[in-house]
């Protein structure tokens, strides 16, 4: 049998590119869909009370950016609001010891009303596509959000359905009592983008080296 070598020239000139090419085409899609059409109440995200929403992967990628159907009491002073991305415990509850991603959403991003809004303002979006974090499908994460505010209104609010309105996952809350994250009674409205690679680097590689292999035998 003779053997075939493939000249260093030829990968570099032909294969890598198509490789490269496969990886650009990759296309952002929508994973978990949580967005409520209507609120039954919003969650206060204060000094006294944190909130999280855990959510489990369904598309393999990396994650690009999260939505979050927010609003605030008008005039709410600073500070921010700190969104965190974490992993979770093995039982489900998001684990402080894992963060894998920790942004600022300004106050003056967040739509102001004085009541529950009807219909929900669009969603604020959290970009994460410079985290590169890479997701498989059944992993679960934690979306947290805190801020230092008063307790008391003006304050940050996440929309909530007031039940279980999303099946990969839970609401949870945390307050400055040393017990950690604890589960609550209710989901909150977001969405997850993941940046899915293009599977045709693989087929590409493998149509470049058929006549190679049909060569050799």
């Amino acid at each position: 049998m003779r053997r075939v070598f493939v000249p260093v020239a030829f990968v570099h000139a032909v294969l890598v590119p198509v490789l490269a090419a496969g990886t650009a085409v990759a296309q952002p899609a929508v994973d978990q869909d949580n967005l409520l059409p209507a609120f039954f109440f919003g969650g206060a995200i204060i000094r006294e009370v944190g909130r999280a929403q855990t959510f489990t992967v369904g598309l393999g990628g990396t994650l690009t950016s999260v939505d979050l159907q927010l609003w605030r009491s008008p005039s709410t002073p600073l500070p921010d609001v700190t969104f965190t991305l974490l992993g979770t415990t093995p039982l489900g509850f998001p684990d402080p010891a894992n963060v894998l991603a920790t942004r600022t959403i300004p106050i003056t991003s967040i739509p102001e009303s004085t009541f529950i809004p009807d219909p929900p303002f669009p969603p604020i979006t959290v970009d994460l596509a410079a985290d590169m974090i890479p997701v498989q499908p059944g992993e679960v994460y934690a979306i947290a959000l805190t801020r230092a505010g008063l307790g008391s209104p003006p304050w940050v609010l996440w929309g909530s359905s007031g039940g279980e309105s999303y099946a990969g996952g839970n609401g949870y809350f945390i307050q400055p009592n040393g017990q950690g994250w604890q589960i609550g009674d209710a989901d909150f409205g977001f969405r997850t983008v993941v940046n899915v690679p293009a599977p045709g680097a693989a087929v590409f590689a493998g149509l470049l080296f058929a006549p190679l292999a049909r060569r050799r035998r």
